[in-house]
């Protein structure tokens, strides 16, 4: 999923199930996915707390949420596991 039409392009063309989408409104039904990730995208939301109700939302019993990602403000050009909101969902 993404809000980006181009990145959209480029996942059609690997063949893959694409769904156009923002994080503040995940365009999916109550309890449809074990597991949701976010990668590289999580810095751009203005409104973080709200996409992680959504993902809290969409996610079944026991599901797991996992953002990863750059931060491109960040001093650190590594991989990091975001921990702006740890605990159970």
């Amino acid at each position: 999923m993404d809000l980006s039409s181009a990145m959209l392009s480029k996942a059609k063309e690997r063949h893959a199930n694409v769904v156009r989408g923002t994080a503040v409104a995940l365009p999916f039904p109550v309890d449809s996915f074990d597991l949701v990730y976010c990668v590289n995208a999580f810095h751009y939301f203005p409104q973080k707390e709200i996409f992680i109700g959504e993902a809290a939302r969409v996610l079944r019993n026991r599901g797991a949420l996992a953002i990863i990602g750059m931060d491109p403000h960040g001093q650190h050009d590594d991989w990091r596991l975001y921990d702006y909101f740890l605990g159970r969902l």
